[in-house]
């Protein structure tokens, strides 16, 4: 009987806990992780480390450890304790294959190279953006060398047609999978409440200052309208400040901290699910929102328009200003809002459920190709592939992470 292959998945911002019995997953790139390994969890034994306090225990089927004691509000990617466990557990197991997300790919390929793994890396965001010169210049540096990688996944159509025009990579290895739901759990309720709702990071490229606004402007034609913003980050003291300044303490509710059942209760509340982000990989807060029966008024981005796939299921948006407009006129047509969200509900079941995802997912993963060590990796002796690995981790760490302009990055991200 062939043994079963050992998955890890490296996740690199929030810790995954659990919470009442339930899962509490706190950003997007969390619930990606857990995603992954729902579909794959039959077929692998499957691990997640992420950056938080030290923790370890089994859900569904799936291995999930925290270390490094991350702060719960921190949106650093990882930390060097993270990394050094995460190289550690790799060194003291036997995984197959490794994914990794993001930046985090450009150390992943020497890991995978020296323990003879797999390499997956996940790439969500190949959008310039409002970032600095610095960072574009340090992204641009990791995207090409993440060619490497035996296998890339891309969030969205954007995403891998950048990757293969741009950064020149080979698309037989790139492919684009984007996210699902589990529909049982996310089910459709047509029972709603004159409420919008966020889900996601408070960083300033989701701009959520900036939704606070125009909610503002869609409360002189809707005054009893409310909106909930579900997540945490480093802007959280922030924007509680402004709540309060602009006198929205009875209007706007700011929940953290909510395990996947209560999360789920709120997206069935909402009328309209809203976004203003700059960037996003996929958006599946935004699919979630589709599903439970809330139509999207969200921002005109690569992500939100490939979410969409050109249907009429909500609002594609340039500002504040025009999804207050657009919000209110939903608010005020019942029968155009019901008939875009079960419009969005069709989309969702058609396109963006885990089945059809775990479809893609199947599909990519027959593609890896055979592990074949470098020519330099063979001829050195493994403790000298260890010390070198170490230095790689520990630059990695030292040059980007902890660097000025990458936490600065990250406060606006």
């Amino acid at each position: 009987m062939e043994r079963t292959k050992n998955l890890l998945i490296v996740n690199s911002c929030f810790p995954i806990e659990l919470k009442d019995a339930s899962l509490v997953v706190k950003d997007g790139l969390s619930s990606y992780s857990v995603g992954i390994a729902e579909q794959l969890k039959d077929r692998y034994s499957v691990t997640i480390v992420s950056p938080g306090r030290a923790s370890s225990f089994s859900y569904a089927g799936i291995k999930f450890i925290n270390w490094g004691d991350q702060s719960s509000s921190s949106t650093k990617i990882g930390n060097m304790d993270h990394w050094l466990n995460t190289f550690r557990y790799v060194l003291a197991n036997d995984f197959d294959i490794i994914i990794v997300h993001s930046a985090v790919t450009v150390f992943s390929s020497p890991v995978a190279d020296v323990f003879r793994a797999q390499c997956i890396g996940i790439i969500h965001d190949t959008h310039p953006g409002k970032n600095s010169v610095l960072f574009n210049f340090w992204r641009d540096i990791w995207l090409r060398y993440s060619k490497k990688l035996d296998l890339v996944l891309s969030d969205n159509d954007y995403g891998r047609q950048r990757l293969i025009e741009t950064y020149k990579y080979d698309p037989q290895k790139v492919h684009c999978t984007g996210s699902g739901v589990d529909l049982d759990r996310f089910s459709f309720s047509s029972v709603k409440e004159d409420r919008l709702l966020f889900i996601g990071r408070f960083v300033r490229s989701k701009n959520v200052a900036e939704l606070v606004q125009g909610f503002k402007g869609l409360l002189r034609e809707n005054k009893n309208v409310k909106l909930v913003l579900i997540g945490n980050g480093v802007l959280n003291d922030k924007l509680v400040e402004d709540v309060s300044e602009n006198g929205l303490h009875d209007q706007v509710e700011i929940l953290s901290n909510l395990n996947d059942e209560q999360k789920i209760a709120e997206l069935k509340r909402a009328k309209i699910y809203v976004s203003l982000s700059q960037v996003e990989g996929f958006g599946i807060s935004l699919v979630e929102g589709m599903a439970c029966g809330a139509v999207p008024v969200v921002s005109d981005i690569p992500a939100h328009r490939f979410v969409f796939q050109g249907r009429k299921v909500g609002f594609l948006v340039k500002d504040a200003g025009e999804l207050a407009a657009r919000a209110s006129f939903l608010l005020k047509n019942e029968a155009v809002r019901g008939e875009m969200a079960r419009a969005g509900r069709t989309l969702v079941e058609e396109v963006w459920n885990w089945k059809k995802v775990q479809e893609r997912y199947e599909r990519a993963m027959s593609q890896l190709p055979e592990k074949r060590l470098s020519p330099f990796s063979q001829k050195i002796k493994k403790p000298v592939k260890i010390g070198i690995l170490k230095l790689i981790v520990s630059l990695f760490y030292l040059l980007v992470i902890e660097t000025s302009f990458y936490k600065a990055r990250n406060d606006g991200e």
